[in-house]
């Protein structure tokens, strides 16, 4: 079963995972392609500086085990141009799914 969450690098914030939570694309001429979603970080510091802004989720990447979090800020409808192509083999554990699901609702709906 494919996840309706994906990670892409977010190249305006110096290549950080970003979690990706909706695609849209708009069907006018220009076929605008934008993406919404999540910063990621494993930076502990950061998270230490603004605690109540991350969530903290196990790490995505199958190849690293460090500590990973979400930022609870949204960003949305970014142009696709400042996204990396998905990453391969990253996914969210099951329990991490129904977290980023509940925030979705309230940041993105």
């Amino acid at each position: 079963m494919a996840s309706k969450y994906h990670f892409r690098r977010y190249r305006l914030s110096q290549n950080h995972p970003f979690l990706v939570a909706l695609v849209t694309e708009e069907s006018d001429e220009n076929g605008k392609v934008t993406i919404s979603g999540f910063n990621m970080t494993r930076s502990v510091l950061y998270v230490l500086s603004r605690p109540n802004k991350f969530i903290k989720i196990d790490n995505p990447n199958p190849e690293d085990d460090a500590e990973c979090y979400v930022c609870v800020d949204a960003l949305k409808n970014k142009p696709i141009k400042y996204f990396s192509k998905p990453l391969k083999n990253w996914s969210l554990s099951e329990e991490d799914e129904k977290t980023i699901d509940e925030l979705v609702q309230k940041k993105l709906k």
